[in-house]
């Protein structure tokens, strides 16, 4: 089912693209996999479109189908389509503590702001929202997170759960230069992160403003 589904989804993408826009695509976003060249909105349509008369007999088969997809992506529409998966209404009722593995090791592999953006606030926010103690303690731990100072997880915190906005105190201790400082002084020399904790410190450099992630190889 994964690679019929991974199938489809391509050819459904490759109709629906504007080639001519593809390269900008990639190179706005500086990246080394290619895209199709399908603008926002189609996307969206397009997901739906595929999704539609999807089902999944539990939450394995579920998984399983989003990490293939993920990891056998050939254009970045379609590792946005596993993304667009975690996110699939249906599958809300497979959003458990076993599912938190499957989003860090595709925010490690994605390791970039269009990646990290959805997982960290909507996906790993959601498991954040229904296991506060266990999510919050792996969100918590790590160097990552206490290299770039306290003031970061309320910020993340406050960012997954879209309670309230981040204060202008928090702001203030976290500034651009520092958040920049820290989030360079963790990633390792690949510009891949090792851990989640690392992506999500990326998660606050974007928060802090996204022209410290532009020069991320």
């Amino acid at each position: 089912m994964s690679r019929t589904l991974l199938l489809h989804l391509r050819s459904e993408l490759k109709q629906a693209a504007d080639p001519s826009k593809a390269s900008q695509m990639q190179k706005y976003m500086k990246s080394a996999m290619p895209y199709h060249g399908v603008p926002g909105p189609v996307l969206r349509q397009v997901f739906k479109e595929v999704f539609a008369s999807l089902s999944f007999s539990d939450a394995d088969s579920w998984r399983d189908t989003v990490l293939y997809i993920w990891h056998n992506a050939r254009f970045r529409e379609e590792r946005y389509a596993a993304i667009a998966l975690c996110e699939w209404k249906k599958a809300k009722a497979f959003q458990t503590l076993e599912t938190l593995p499957i989003y860090e090791e595709m925010i490690v592999t994605g390791a970039w702001w269009d990646v990290v953006d959805v997982l960290a606030s909507r996906c790993v926010g959601l498991l954040l929202s229904r296991y506060p103690k266990p999510v919050g303690k792996e969100i918590s731990a790590g160097a990552a997170l206490r290299t770039c100072g306290s003031a970061v997880r309320p910020s993340f915190a406050s960012l997954v759960l879209r309670k309230k906005p981040i204060s202008n105190s928090c702001m203030r201790a976290s500034s651009r230069r520092s958040v920049r400082k820290n989030f360079f002084s963790v990633r390792p020399s690949d510009g891949r992160f090792g851990s989640m904790r690392g992506a999500i410190l990326m998660k606050c450099a974007v928060m802090f403003g996204r022209t410290s992630t532009n020069s991320v190889p």
